[in-house]
């Protein structure tokens, strides 16, 4: 059997588009078809919509759960990640080793699509990734929209 990780992470997309209103993250589609989901840029997002955003990045493959991170007499929420597929789930998909810069504009880019552009190329082919799927599923982690020219 071949694992689709874009195909999963467009489920929990679609799921975070139906809930869109609920959890403050706006959707936008593009004049090239490409659909945008805002969890926090201008949006004004969430800890769920954060949550839910992080699912997507690690195609579904890892669990994440509210916490809280004590420093000193501090508490600040958190997440807790489990994941038994760690490789598919961080390396193939989450890791944020992806930079898109244009002019003034950068970004992290994340998410299944890392699978499909190969980007840890001599490990991808042994872990049983399906690649080649028409949608990809591509997380950018940025202050701002990338400018339309």
């Amino acid at each position: 059997m071949t694992l689709s990780l874009n195909k999963r992470a467009l489920a929990l997309a679609e799921r975070l588009v139906a809930d869109a209103e609920a959890l403050g993250v706006t959707v936008q589609t593009l004049d090239n078809g490409t659909r945008l989901i805002d969890c926090g840029i201008e949006a004004p997002g969430g800890l769920e919509a954060g949550r839910r955003f992080a699912e997507i990045c690690m195609a579904g493959l890892g669990t994440l759960t509210f916490t809280q991170v004590t420093l000193g007499d501090w508490w600040l929420p958190g997440l807790a990640v489990y994941t038994d597929k760690p490789a598919l789930a961080c390396l193939a998909a989450q890791y944020a080793g992806w930079a898109v810069s244009k002019d003034d504009y950068f970004a992290m880019g994340s998410g299944p699509a890392r699978a499909r552009i190969l980007a840890e190329k001599d490990s991808t082919r042994n872990w049983g990734i399906a690649t080649r799927w028409m949608w990809r599923c591509s997380v950018w982690k940025a202050a701002l929209y990338p400018r339309r020219k």
